[in-house]
Formats: C-alpha cells, sequence, structure tokens
C-alpha cells in the first residue's frame, strides 16, 4: 500500500504532529490588537474579566501575558513590571485596559473606586500594585496599595476629574531589580465612588 511506504507516511506524520500542537495552542498564536473594551455592567458596576482583560494596550515598563483556562478562554491577566522602574507617575506608564467611550461617559467624571481582584504569582509576586485611571489623556491619577501572597480584592478610590474615565493603568511596584515582580489579575470593578 503506498500510504505506508517511507517518503510518504513519515511526512504525513510530521505534518499531523505539527498540526495538532499548533491546533492545541487555539487563539493564542494569534496576536490581538490592543482595543476599547466595554466589559458587562452589574449592579451599577462596570465590570472588566475574561475576554475584556484580553485587549490590553501595553507600555515600556511592565509586560503581560493572558492567561487561558482549558478551552482557551482567557482567564486573566498577567502583567510585570520591568527590573528598576521606580514607582508609577504620568501618563506613559503601565498597562492600559481602555475602556469603550460609552462605557467611560456611563462612569462620568465624578469620583470612582476601582476594585481589582488579584492572584499572586508564584514566587515573584510584586509587593505592591499601583493603579491608574487616564481620564481622556488630560489627567493621570494613580494610586498604590501593598499586595499579598493569597487572592484577594484591592480597593482603590480616585477623586473626581476633569473628563471621564478613557482607561484604567495596571502596574505592579517592586522594590527589588532582580526579576520582573508582577501580579495576576482576574477582574477589575468600576463604581462610581460617593
Amino acid at each position: 500500500m503506498w500510504l505506508f511506504r517511507w517518503w510518504v507516511f513519515y511526512p504525513l506524520v510530521a505534518a499531523l504532529a505539527a498540526g495538532l500542537i499548533l491546533g492545541s495552542m487555539g487563539p493564542g498564536l494569534i496576536a490581538h490588537d490592543p482595543r476599547p473594551v466595554f466589559g458587562r455592567m452589574e449592579d451599577g458596576a462596570l465590570v472588566l474579566d475574561g475576554e475584556s482583560l484580553a485587549y490590553p494596550q501595553g507600555s515600556a515598563d511592565t509586560v503581560h501575558f493572558i492567561a487561558r483556562n482549558a478551552r482557551w478562554a482567557p482567564v486573566g491577566l498577567r502583567v510585570a513590571v520591568l527590573p528598576d522602574q521606580g514607582p508609577a507617575q504620568g501618563a506613559a506608564q503601565g498597562l492600559r485596559i481602555v475602556l469603550a467611550p460609552e462605557r467611560g461617559a456611563e462612569l462620568g467624571a465624578g469620583p470612582l473606586r476601582v476594585q481589582v481582584a488579584m492572584r499572586p504569582v508564584p514566587a515573584t509576586t510584586a509587593p505592591f500594585l499601583a493603579v491608574g485611571v487616564d481620564r481622556s489623556g488630560a489627567q493621570m491619577q494613580w494610586a498604590s496599595l501593598p499586595t499579598t501572597q493569597l487572592a484577594g480584592v484591592l480597593t482603590f478610590d480616585f477623586p473626581a476629574g476633569d473628563a471621564a474615565a478613557a482607561a484604567i493603568a495596571i502596574r505592579p511596584e517592586a522594590t527589588r531589580a532582580d526579576y520582573n515582580y508582577g501580579v495576576e489579575i482576574a477582574a477589575i470593578r468600576i463604581t462610581r465612588a460617593t
């Protein structure tokens, strides 16, 4: 039978193996460009999780990775700061999750509460997490809180600004410069503070 000739059989097996390996990698092979996200509204809060965390806008001071489950659905966003970056400040820093203009308008220019559900990263969890609210490029507000070695929720409060929120910036902060220290973000919940 011609199929079992070595010059046919081995190239077919190699092609099949390569196809299985590439197929098992799923959509993780396809680079996703940053884009504004809608999230979902839940009890008056904008919730960003899953697919909403899969399209961040990178920055020169951070590295990131989309965590996925066995079906390749996004389940988290791992972000780490590069060594020797110092504390977060200014509009050019931090990984950004750009909000759709409609969502930013719903949140308004008033005070905001940002709750970040985070998970530690084995061995290289950042000791601090800074979160920023980018208000249409005109104003960047940063707040920083210590992290723990356990999964939890960090709550950041931001004062009113001149414009509606356009993006949420995330930037781990590390005091050591030997590795890229970071956290995994499971969800972000944004509400109007009172």
